[in-house]
């Protein structure tokens, strides 16, 4: 019905209360961040280890004190993308029927060990914006991206303790620079690979 954790949390309550999954894979687009040192290109997929707050926070006179951290998805399920993102065949690139708007080579999956997400109830379209700065600051080699949906979807999954994995698609660079023939080609991006790691024996 929308986005951010407003959405995300209650749905992603609902559907392990409803129907009692193995895992949950959150998927969907995201802004990636070629400054960062993991450099996100347009149309590449980011899968972290951990997913972080950036609007976790105190709001002080000189300033804001942030405090989120980054909270660990599912180990089992990360590996299990891990090995889907290292076949050398790469089967999911050839479920794309979507030509890449670039022309340039295919997309990289970012699935390094360590590497986090951030997430957060603001849409961030500036450069310059203090909680993307914060997040390229504190998390320098790290840091993919960030999107509004996964914190959530992650709490809802901790209270089932149920498996949690999330695929984003890197669809803009969160700056004011936009480009909407993007949209088509990582949703279907993402969706591909998350169909082969749901036919993963977990």
């Amino acid at each position: 019905d929308g986005m951010g954790a407003l959405e995300s949390g209650p749905a992603t309550q609902g559907g392990i209360a409803t129907f009692h999954p193995r895992a949950v894979f959150l998927t969907g687009i995201a802004a990636g961040f070629e400054d960062s040192k993991a450099v996100v290109r347009l149309g590449d997929l980011m899968i972290p280890c951990g997913i972080v707050n950036y609007d976790l926070a105190k709001i002080k006179a000189d300033g804001v004190e942030h405090r989120g951290i980054a909270w660990a998805v599912s180990e089992s399920l990360w590996q299990t993308a891990a090995t889907t993102a290292g076949d050398a065949d790469q089967p999911w690139l050839a479920m794309m029927t979507v030509p890449r708007p670039d022309g340039l080579e295919p997309p990289k999956i970012h699935v390094t060990a360590d590497s986090v997400l951030g997430c957060g109830e603001k849409v961030v379209a500036a450069e310059e914006a203090e909680v993307r700065k914060w997040l390229l600051a504190t998390y320098p080699r790290q840091i993919l991206g960030l999107e509004m949906e996964s914190g959530a979807a992650q709490r809802a999954c901790r209270f089932f303790d149920t498996p949690f994995l999330v695929v984003k698609a890197s669809v803009d660079k969160a700056t004011v620079e936009k480009d909407d023939r993007w949209r088509a080609y990582t949703c279907r991006s993402e969706e591909h690979t998350s169909e082969l790691q749901s036919h993963h024996d977990l």
